[in-house]
């Protein structure tokens, strides 16, 4: 499991499923999404897919 603490910049957080259909295998759709604001905690197991947008124009943080 990893984690990342989130100071100072607002970032969207989408989970998604996988969705696979006869002819699209691999598809995946967008289960939720949230926005992270500054201090929130956010988890992710090894197995979980997710997407990270940057809001605004604040430097970026990577984890």
């Amino acid at each position: 499991m990893s984690w990342k603490k989130f100071g100072g910049i607002y970032e969207t957080a989408g989970l998604v499923t996988r969705t696979p259909t006869a002819e699209f295998p691999d598809k995946m759709a967008v289960a939720s999404e949230k926005v992270l604001e500054a201090e929130d905690i956010i988890n992710f197991t090894p197995e979980a897919i997710h997407q990270v947008e940057v809001i605004g124009e604040e430097p970026i943080m990577w984890f």
